[in-house]
């Protein structure tokens, strides 16, 4: 029983962690969009003499409107993605406390998809984002200086992973034992 206290614990510390991670992620989403809206709106309108909130940009920041523009459509994309990990984590945390532990099939065929989710959809966003960055540098004629870096967390994607086959053997060692003492009630009752 103490295993499944320790087990129920670290769901409840990974669906609060999984609902900051959404909230924090909305808001992060949120204020790329805020942000690419005002620049949009005030890169020329924005005025100080002669000096434009563009300008401002281009010579304090030392990076050109374009890679701005791009950055924050990349935040928007990878807090998207983040988020959609999050909820899905979030959902799988909260059946997994509903159900007082991780040993059915539904459970552990969700962690096993949450752990592949992981490991594939942030690679395939840093490929999407960086076949955008490069499409966009080409149409603009400037290089941005943007890298997309791997946003994969492989360590924690294949620990859902492994955490999924064992709580799978677990389940099918208890329909194993279901099945062997259904068997042998069958046989004590031809006996009789």
């Amino acid at each position: 029983m103490k295993s499944l206290k320790a087990i129920q614990t670290i769901a409840k510390i990974g669906k609060i962690l999984s609902s900051i991670v959404f909230v924090f992620c909305i808001v992060g989403c949120s204020l790329c969009f805020v942000g690419l809206i005002c620049l949009i709106a005030g890169v020329d309108a924005i005025k100080v003499g002669e000096v434009t909130l563009g300008s401002i940009i281009e010579t304090k920041g030392e990076v050109s409107i374009n890679s701005v523009y791009a950055s924050m459509i990349i935040g928007m994309v990878i807090c998207g993605m983040e988020i959609y990990i999050a909820k899905l984590s979030d959902i799988y945390f909260k059946m997994e406390l509903e159900n007082g532990h991780p040993f059915t099939e539904e459970l552990v065929t969700r962690l096993r998809k949450l752990g592949l989710i992981m490991l594939i959809v942030p690679f395939v966003v840093s490929i999407l984002c960086s076949i955008g960055i490069d499409i966009a540098e080409k149409a603009v004629g400037e290089d941005f200086g943007i890298k997309i870096n791997s946003i994969i967390s492989v360590g924690l994607a294949l620990g859902f992973i492994v955490v999924s086959y064992i709580c799978e053997y677990v389940v099918e060692k208890e329909k194993q034992v279901n099945r062997d003492n259904d068997n042998e009630e069958l046989s004590d009752d031809k006996n009789y």
